[in-house]
């Protein structure tokens, strides 16, 4: 085998690889979470603890909540004992992010 075979073979090809499994995963987890996500978080607002309410705020000056940091809200309420519920027929999703943060400036005051 040559040289420029074996470093195609066993080194770019897998690096080439991990690379692009890296960017999706990288790229699916940023994404913005949908319309269900953000109603289950502005029903169970008020419920939430002041520490919970503060990373939900911060979290939302970029006026959007990654699918990650979702998963780190849930978790964190769930600890708590809040159990998010998501509603049945919520709007569309800059509805319910315009709801949600408005409870969150409404709680600001």
């Amino acid at each position: 085998m040559k040289p420029i075979q074996f470093f195609l073979r066993y080194t770019l090809v897998p690096f080439v690889a991990i690379v692009l499994v890296a960017s999706w995963a990288i790229t699916t987890e940023s994404t913005e979470i949908d319309a269900r996500q953000y109603a289950s978080l502005a029903e169970a607002y008020p419920q939430l603890p002041q520490s919970i309410k503060h990373e939900l705020s911060e979290s939302m000056k970029e006026d959007r909540i990654s699918k990650s940091r979702y998963a780190t809200l849930t978790r964190e309420a769930t600890n708590s004992g809040v159990i998010l519920d998501w509603p049945q027929t919520p709007q569309g999703v800059a509805e319910e992010r315009a709801k949600l943060k408005a409870l969150i400036e409404a709680s600001r005051d």
